[in-house]
């Protein structure tokens, strides 16, 4: 008899037949099906996703767009922004020597113009202007030279002293000094870019919690627009460039005060609280240049005169230092020489 087969199945699967008596037979076992492996399931590079685009070189933006045509530095942005708007003079205000011991506070108002950013000799220079702490002192005096000599940067200084400073507060002789600069620059200003939260002007007299009186800010000297820019120093090239002439102006002066005032090493830390400059203090007492307002001048224990203060000189050796510095008798070394002393004088009536 023929033998009836079953429905016919994939060839890889095991076939199940069935006999002439009507029995089952069996499956013959077939090949075991095998699991694709990891380099087979990977996707030809013609099919499904694309493969991932080669990698490109890294660029510096900065460098890309300064090394165009028309060069642009990040730190001009806020003044290509105020020029595309009409302004022709943007001068950006910043101070130095709010934090020392000694010494004047200063603040300086500076004009860059953008002409100069299209000037290979002057991008070079443009480009490493940034905030004067970023600085080390040998790349800021040649900023400093480089921006005076400069007859298109127009700048100018104020300053305010130390007995200024104690008579007001170091924020008020900070704002007169920022006044001062803006009034003695050269050009119009259209915008001035202060560095901070606060503008010299526009603040009416008060008083403080102490009980003093706050006075009020002087009339702003033009028809500009003030900014107060937090950290512009970092943001604005105009005020970075205020940041370097107005601290290479301070450090020059307190050089200077050094060779006036010696011994306090005023020419390393240019006044600032340092612990040879309190040490120097305490021995030496303070002098006119130091503000007694500012801690720890105003809670030291010391000679409160202002003024030089020239070394004490020292006293000629007189021909008794050796017994003047002999040790001082015990209580037990008088009693012996008071008793020698009655031993040898004589006993009258005896």
């Amino acid at each position: 008899m023929a033998t009836r087969a079953a429905s016919s199945r994939p060839q890889n699967a095991s076939s199940t037949t069935i006999t002439s008596r009507g029995q089952r037979a069996e499956p013959e076992p077939g090949p075991a099906p095998q699991t694709p492996s990891r380099q087979s399931r990977r996707r030809k590079p013609g099919k499904g996703r694309a493969p991932p685009p080669a990698p490109q070189p890294k660029t510096n933006p900065e460098s890309a767009s300064q090394s165009s045509s028309d060069p642009e530095l990040p730190m001009r942005a806020f003044e290509r922004k105020l020029a595309l708007n009409g302004a022709r003079c943007i001068v950006g205000v910043d101070e130095a020597g709010r934090g020392p011991l000694a010494g004047p506070v200063i603040a300086a108002a500076v004009h860059v113009p953008l002409a100069l950013d299209n000037e290979p000799g002057a991008l070079k220079w443009l480009e490493r202007i940034v905030d004067s702490k970023k600085l080390a002192e040998s790349d800021r005096e040649e900023l400093f030279d480089w921006l005076t000599s400069t007859p298109s940067v127009k700048y100018a200084t104020g300053k305010v002293d130390a007995a200024d400073i104690d008579e007001m507060n170091i924020l008020q002789a900070t704002m007169r000094a920022m006044h001062e600069c803006v009034c003695d620059v050269e050009c119009q200003p259209d915008h001035v870019l202060v560095d901070g939260n606060r503008l010299p002007w526009g603040h009416e007299a008060g008083v403080r919690q102490d009980g003093t009186v706050r006075p009020a800010d002087p009339p702003q000297p033009g028809r500009f627009v003030a900014h107060p820019i937090v950290r512009g120093d970092s943001k604005v090239l105009a005020v970075a460039a205020a940041s370097v002439i107005a601290k290479v102006t301070r450090d020059r002066i307190m050089r200077d005060l050094d060779i006036q005032y010696p011994g306090y090493g005023l020419a390393t830390h240019k006044g600032y609280p340092t612990a040879t400059h309190i040490d120097a203090i305490r021995r030496r007492g303070p002098t006119a240049i130091h503000r007694m307002t500012f801690a720890p001048l105003k809670n030291m224990p010391m000679r409160s005169q202002r003024g030089p203060v020239t070394p004490r000189k020292k006293r000629p050796a007189s021909p008794t230092a050796a017994v003047d510095a002999a040790p001082a008798e015990t209580p037990r070394g008088k009693r012996a020489r008071r008793r020698l002393k009655l031993e040898e004088t004589p006993h009258f009536g005896s």
